[in-house]
């Protein structure tokens, strides 16, 4: 039997009680549950881990307060620590909350450092993709109070739907990246490993599309000057093969150049 079709429901490892099994990013079934600790927190756990008796906490019984750093609501680039909790590997890190709603458990150390701002959702504006959408630097969060506590709205709005508060393993997700549009066609209730892999995906288109139309054209402006094409090259951050591919119109033919380099 494969270790993502054994139920754990409702079983007690420790302080921890199995709740609910993760749902991967392509719908099934993996070998995570979303366990409640006796303390109240909420927390993804590997089903091996809670079988062999490694996991019985969320991390609130390990680390005693007089033996670290406290770090709580401490900013860290796009990342706010929140709480500490044990690693795979029986390590002190914190859970944090990103700016896009995500979350990360990461070291202080690393944190500290500067090495990690995000839950790995930052994409960074790129010259060679100007048409890929980003998240607009001058958009921000919206917050709305509830019952005397301010939240920001697109999770308010995730938690009506689902008739309860989110929990620290969901995210609610801004489809068109614009952390100000908060209609309900815009926002997608998710998991933190969905949320992940989401943004992974669109890395991965944004690596795929080296070049648009828009320089396409500028590159044709410059052959048309007879620039050279290991200049050109450079300037755009692609092969000298692609320049040429463009020149011979075996690639992007039906782009025009579009005249005089301004």
């Amino acid at each position: 039997m494969k270790i993502s079709e054994i139920s754990l429901k409702d079983e007690r490892f420790g302080s921890l009680v199995a709740k609910t099994q993760v749902i991967g990013p392509r719908g099934f079934k993996v070998g995570r549950w979303l366990c409640e600790c006796d303390c109240g927190n909420v927390k993804e756990m590997l089903t091996r881990k809670l079988l062999s008796g490694e996991r019985k906490s969320c991390g609130c019984n390990n680390h005693p307060k007089g033996h670290r750093a406290d770090i709580t609501n401490m900013v860290f680039g796009g990342l706010t620590a929140k709480y500490p909790v044990t690693g795979e590997d029986g390590s002190l890190l914190w859970f944090c909350e990103c700016e896009c709603g995500g979350s990360r458990e990461v070291s202080a150390a690393r944190l500290n450092s500067r090495n990690v701002k995000s839950c790995g959702c930052y994409i960074k504006n790129s010259p060679n993709t100007p048409d890929y959408p980003t998240f607009p630097n001058t958009s921000k969060y919206q917050y709305t109070t509830v019952n005397g506590e301010k939240d920001r709205t697109h999770r308010v709005i995730g938690a009506k739907a689902l008739g309860r508060k989110l929990l620290p393993t969901e995210v609610v997700h801004h489809i068109d990246l614009d952390r100000a549009n908060n209609e309900n066609s815009n926002l997608l209730i998710c998991t933190n490993s969905y949320h992940s892999w989401l943004h992974g995906q669109l890395k991965l288109m944004k690596k795929k599309a080296k070049l648009n139309v828009i320089q396409v054209q500028r590159i044709k402006e410059y052959l048309s000057i007879n620039l050279k094409v290991t200049e050109i090259a450079k300037m755009f951050n692609i092969n000298n093969s692609t320049v040429y591919s463009i020149k011979n119109n075996k690639t992007w033919g039906h782009v025009v150049c579009r005249g005089g380099v301004s």
